[in-house]
């Protein structure tokens, strides 16, 4: 295979595998290029970003205000653009727990466990499942989340290691 000089053909192959590869690699390129351009692409994940920002304050003001249920849809909204925003799953964990949903609770504080690496958001999101967790009957499991918070710096949560772990 040997590459040309001429910007329109990329590469000049004798099989069919290479030319595939070279135009999917010459259109990736392209593609590349547009996500570039100002307006598109890069600079909509900044928009996308602020938006999420805007949903989860929206929804802290109405978690704050006592409507768990709209607090949840607006932290849903702002995970669902910025699939990385942290505090929007702990207190959508927080805003399912208080409505009921363990589940969905847990897999929220699940989700900030693998996604963050601060021992403030760890600490709290252990403890938080711990707590949940009780509410489902799996203690053992609440044990190991409760032993966890503690590792990450949680005081809070030694005395709920001894008020429910202990033999």
């Amino acid at each position: 295979m040997t590459i040309k000089s001429d910007p329109y053909h990329y590469c000049d192959a004798t099989n069919g595998y290479a030319n595939h590869f070279c135009s999917f690699y010459g259109y990736g390129i392209v593609i590349l290029a547009l996500l570039m351009l100002p307006g598109m692409g890069l600079s909509r994940d900044m928009d996308d970003k602020e938006r999420a920002e805007r949903y989860f304050e929206k929804g802290y003001d109405l978690q704050m205000r006592g409507y768990p249920f709209q607090a949840y849809d607006y932290y849903t909204k702002a995970i669902r653009l910025d699939r990385l925003h942290i505090k929007a799953y702990m207190n959508r964990g927080l805003t399912a727990k208080q409505a009921g949903f363990y589940w969905d609770a847990i897999r929220d504080f699940d989700r900030v466990t693998l996604l963050s690496d601060e021992p403030e958001y760890l600490h709290q999101a252990y403890h938080n499942r711990a707590i949940t967790l009780l509410h489902v009957d799996k203690r053992e499991r609440a044990c190991r989340s409760f032993r966890k918070a503690v590792y990450f710096g949680s005081a809070r949560s030694i005395l709920s290691l001894h008020l429910y772990c202990s033999p």
